[in-house]
């Protein structure tokens, strides 16, 4: 939520499918339309029938600019200042892979996959930082309730572990080149290994929580924002939103983040 006012429930508002009448979606999935905190107007797509897992593990390449084929599996959240999209290789024009640009001061580009739910799993992929501008690219392995156990952090030049109070010192990464990521984990051990370009590079990192599988991997251009704040919890005194400041600079752009994704690949553990 950006601004005050009254009246201003967190969450979607006003919600609106596809009414008779209105036509039908030309790709069978199911579209909805809403205001989100009664500020910004969102249409969300979601791909039917729903499901809560998948079978296969993850190879994607993103070999298609057809953003709807390329990210038929992938959760996308994708702000007008935030986009999320499938582009060519800034290095290598023949190849395509996942852009995500930010240039909000407060909203984040954010691309979720989802893999078959497994406890010891190898997961890959392959990053280039072309801009970090006011944006981290955080990145997470998470379970299927959105536990977060794994937390890396990318900025312009380093690699780093976000691990409550231990630190690890920063490994250095090469602007403007792509670099591979692999993660090893093991959730029955409670921790997993971090390699850049096939070397190990903060040696055994305990996992935060304590849960028996993972399940999906997210990219996301911002820190994590899922925490419930207090009025919610507790009740405001008075009309929502009221009680509120405005977030300063909404309406002003950032200097651009802009980074690549490509080769996510999920594999179990031998």
């Amino acid at each position: 939520m950006r601004y005050h006012g009254a009246n201003k429930n967190i969450g979607p508002q006003y919600i609106r499918g596809i009414l008779p009448g209105n036509g039908t979606p030309p790709d069978r999935a199911m579209w909805i339309a809403y205001s989100m905190n009664k500020e910004d107007m969102w249409v969300a797509r979601t791909s039917v029938p729903i499901r809560g897992n998948v079978e296969r593990a993850v190879n994607d390449t993103f070999e298609t600019t057809e953003v709807e084929a390329s990210l038929a599996e992938w959760n996308v959240h994708s702000p007008l200042w935030a986009p999320v999209r499938v582009t060519r290789d800034p290095i290598e024009p023949r190849n395509t892979c996942l852009e995500l640009r930010d240039r909000d001061p407060w909203e984040y580009a954010k691309a979720e996959r989802a893999f078959p739910p497994a406890g010891r799993m190898g997961v890959e992929f392959r990053v280039l930082v072309q801009q970090t501008g006011a944006a981290a690219l955080e990145v997470e392995v998470q379970g299927a309730r959105g536990e977060r156990p794994l937390r890396l952090k990318i900025t312009r030049d380093a690699l780093s572990v976000d691990h409550l109070g231990a630190e690890f010192a920063p490994v250095a990464l090469v602007p403007a080149k792509w670099q591979t990521v692999r993660l090893e984990i093991d959730t029955s051990r409670g921790s997993y290994r971090c390699l850049l370009d096939g070397r190990d590079a903060f040696g055994t990192v305990e996992l935060q929580d304590k849960i028996p599988e993972l399940q999906r991997i997210e990219f996301r251009t911002g820190a994590w924002r899922q925490d419930v704040p207090w009025p919610i919890q507790k009740g405001e005194p008075g009309s929502p939103g009221v009680y509120r400041e405005d977030l300063p600079g909404a309406d002003v752009p950032v200097a651009e983040a802009v980074y690549y994704i490509d080769d996510v690949r999920t594999s179990p553990l031998k």
